[in-house]
């Protein structure tokens, strides 16, 4: 009667079970790949509005120096 017992503890798992275990991972990996493309959208758009408030402090820099807008020689000077 022992051996009967000690074989249905090391019986395994079933195929059910495997698959459960496997959709999990499947479900928790997708919504990790999801919130970390959302995470590379949000650093993309953070770096391109700290670029163009640079480009923007630039200008009014350039403004400053030049003793305001001055519509002759400030952009062809900003261009090259």
């Amino acid at each position: 009667m022992k051996s009967t017992l000690r074989k249905k503890h090391l019986r395994g798992y079933t195929i059910v079970e495997l698959l459960v275990v496997v959709v999990v991972i499947v479900i928790l990996s997708s919504i990790a790949l999801l919130s970390y493309n959302g995470i590379q959208d949000r650093a993309k758009y953070v770096a391109l509005r700290r670029s163009i408030a640079a480009v923007e402090r630039a200008f009014k820099m350039k403004a400053i120096a030049d003793d305001g807008y001055r519509q002759d020689n400030y952009y062809q000077s900003c261009i090259g």
